[in-house]
């Protein structure tokens, strides 16, 4: 009987765990179609120098928000922000607002989603440096962090 009592208790666990299992790969799946779609209705493109840039660690990364001087855009002015908060972008007066990762902080220069491509493009001296598939991850910075380009022009 306790042989019997313990085989069912052994078999429960691993049904809940199966399930937890299915559960968390099912809402990363969701989400990740949730990103790409918010991602596909970006039809923004822009290009230009950054003029300031700070660095601040935030949930334990390190990221920097840059203020880009825009060359080109096909865009006055606009906010994009995620509904979780985790991807932002700001034109406004010429100058763009986004965050880049800490290891990109030497970039001098960016072209963000040109002929509408849907890449990130990271320019040293006019080098390209490194490019990633457009996300305009903002990874946990403040909304204060994002004011940082409020006062240029």
């Amino acid at each position: 009987m306790n042989k019997k009592l313990n085989r069912r208790i052994k078999l429960g666990f691993v049904i809940i765990i199966l399930l937890i299992i299915t559960t968390r790969l099912y809402f990363t799946i969701h989400n990740n179609q949730k990103n790409e779609e918010w991602i596909n209705n970006i039809k923004i493109e822009f290009s230009g120098k950054i003029i300031n840039k700070q660095e601040v660690t935030r949930g334990g990364r390190r990221i920097v928000i840059i203020c880009v001087k825009i060359d080109y855009s096909n865009t006055d002015s606009i906010v994009l922000q995620s509904k979780d908060k985790f991807r932002y972008l700001k034109i406004s007066d010429k100058i763009a607002t986004m965050v880049i990762p800490a290891e990109l902080y030497e970039i001098d220069s960016v072209a963000l989603n040109i002929k509408n491509n849907r890449i990130e493009r990271y320019y040293k001296n006019g080098i390209l440096e490194v490019e990633y598939p457009l996300s305009l991850n903002s990874a946990y910075a403040t909304e204060k962090d994002l004011q940082i380009c409020d006062n240029l022009k």
